[in-house]
């Protein structure tokens, strides 16, 4: 699936999971806010498995485009050929391997030394540029030693942790590696589940939201043709070949979903349960009618 097919399909899970959930109703401000942000984020969850793909939706966050990296690619070469000639030229005249007296006139010889002396500067701009052209990889290496160094001294949930390491393999595997696992994603699913449980209901709907959205995409991905495959045995497998990115069939599922999304929140906006939610509020008036009709009985009876 596209950046377009694994958005709506998550969207649309998410918002099913807040209609059928008795918890959410759009009648209070706090609950509207969690709705929604459990929306959101089931989106951002359905996105987040490509941060693997070098040119995903989710990478493009954090780089640049890749004509911009393929300049900065560019300039560095351009700054370090030109920086480590001018820095050979530098550090021999100042060793006195070179006397410029000798062949260049004592006039211009101050100004040369000066102008050699950029070298240093430029394999410096070099470094800066080709560090520009790995945004990508610096960011994930930095947020991945980050989150270890303060999961570590501020003793954090263990989600922390794993989400670092996470974060230092990225640069290293190929897309649709160890981060589209089944078991990368139960690991991924206990982890924010312990954590969730710790923390007040806005975080809850925001933890609940991502990983509605990071199991639709890998749900997303069974329908292709490259599908999942397991970590413990990369030869097991599950694509269904139903339909190529892009192609008509998945333009028709994303427009189901869109419409799906559309009629419930409408259907939310009206205030309209479900019918098992309703059926189940039927269900539990009854015991408590009966509880009062008994009581009233037994009221008039003393009466009597």
């Amino acid at each position: 699936m596209n950046k377009k097919g694994h958005l709506s399909l998550a969207l649309a899970a998410g918002s099913m999971a807040v209609y059928t959930n008795p918890s959410y109703s759009l009648s209070d401000w706090d609950q509207t806010l969690a709705a929604l942000l459990l929306a959101a984020c089931a989106g951002i969850g359905g996105l987040a498995p490509d941060i693997d793909h070098k040119t995903s939706t989710a990478s493009k966050t954090i780089q640049f485009s890749a004509r911009k990296r393929k300049s900065f690619r560019s300039a560095s070469g351009a700054c370090f050929t030109v920086g480590l000639v001018l820095t050979i030229v530098w550090l021999a005249a100042k060793l006195n391997w070179v006397a410029w007296d000798t062949w260049l006139d004592p006039l211009w010889s101050p100004y040369a030394l000066t102008a050699a002396a950029i070298g240093p500067f430029l394999l410096g701009g070099g470094l800066v540029f080709l560090m520009l052209s790995r945004l990508r990889n610096l960011v994930l290496i930095a947020g991945g030693a980050g989150l270890l160094a303060a999961a570590y001294l501020n003793e954090w949930h263990w989600i922390a942790s794993f989400a670092g390491i996470a974060m230092l393999l990225l640069p290293l595997v190929k897309h649709r590696g160890i981060i589209h696992t089944p078991e990368f994603a139960i690991a991924l699913t206990i982890g924010l589940l312990s954590f969730a449980g710790q923390q007040p209901e806005l975080v809850q709907a925001a933890i609940t939201g991502f990983i509605i959205g990071w199991w639709t995409h890998l749900a997303g991905d069974c329908f292709g043709s490259e599908g999942i495959h397991l970590l413990i045995i990369p030869k097991l497998k599950l694509a269904m070949h139903l339909f190529s990115n892009g192609s008509a069939t998945e333009k028709l599922v994303i427009g189901i979903c869109t419409l799906c999304i559309t009629i419930v929140w409408f259907l939310l906006v009206l205030g309209i349960e479900p019918v098992s939610l309703t059926a189940e509020n039927r269900l539990q008036s009854v015991p408590a009618q009966t509880s009062i009709t008994a009581t009233t009985a037994l009221n008039r009876s003393d009466e009597v």
